[in-house]
């Protein structure tokens, strides 16, 4: 790999730019150079931001328990026998024909609340992934889930009075499907799935 200090001074005008583009200050380069952890954050954000895109056939059909655990996943969290999700309230209108959808994820850089994410999703332009939608993207992309956990915040579903979605993680080298509490706070290891708006 080259170093990045003997980079040509024209891509490397055009790689700064491009962080630039990404949301890149001054301040914001110092406030990085400080701290490596929210750095290598920023860095990945960035690069999930420029290059991975998923598309995926979706049919907004929500499972029976006994399947999820038979198809595509090594263990579900048991409450899913008696969990049914709703969409949340900015995503009442999408829609429920089936359909491909293109997805992204959205990464975080601190530790955030559902609410501020959900805010940060309308800032870029993005909406959070239905409950079905990532069913959807764990069958397409079997994989992704072993590299980071991937959450769907379009969709909650009421567990003994609480509100929990969705999520997709490892555990012991299986593809799990857990829930998380809506008022709990998400932090950068997380991977929000998302949709154009």
């Amino acid at each position: 790999m080259t170093n990045l200090l003997k980079m040509e001074s024209g891509k490397l005008n055009a790689f700064i730019g491009k962080l630039a583009e990404a949301g890149m200050t001054a301040e914001l380069a110092e406030e990085l150079r400080l701290d490596h952890s929210r750095m290598k954050a920023w860095v990945e954000a960035v690069m999930v931001k420029i290059a991975v895109i998923f598309t995926v056939l979706v049919e907004y059909i929500q499972p029976k328990f006994e399947d999820l655990n038979k198809s595509a996943f090594d263990w579900a969290h048991p409450d899913y026998a008696r969990a049914k999700f709703e969409s949340i309230d900015r995503c009442k209108d999408v829609s429920r024909e089936k359909r491909e959808v293109t997805f992204k994820y959205m990464t975080i850089d601190r530790a955030m609340s559902t609410d501020a994410v959900l805010a940060e999703m309308d800032r870029q332009g993005v909406r959070p992934a239905l409950y079905e939608e990532l069913l959807a993207f764990a069958k397409t992309n079997p994989d992704e889930q072993r590299k980071h956990p991937i959450v769907a915040l379009g969709s909650v579903a009421l567990v003994d009075g609480y509100p929990f979605v969705a999520y997709l993680c490892q555990v012991d080298f299986g593809r799990d499907l857990y829930l998380y509490w809506t008022d709990g706070v998400w932090r950068d290891r997380f991977r929000f799935l998302v949709a154009r708006k």
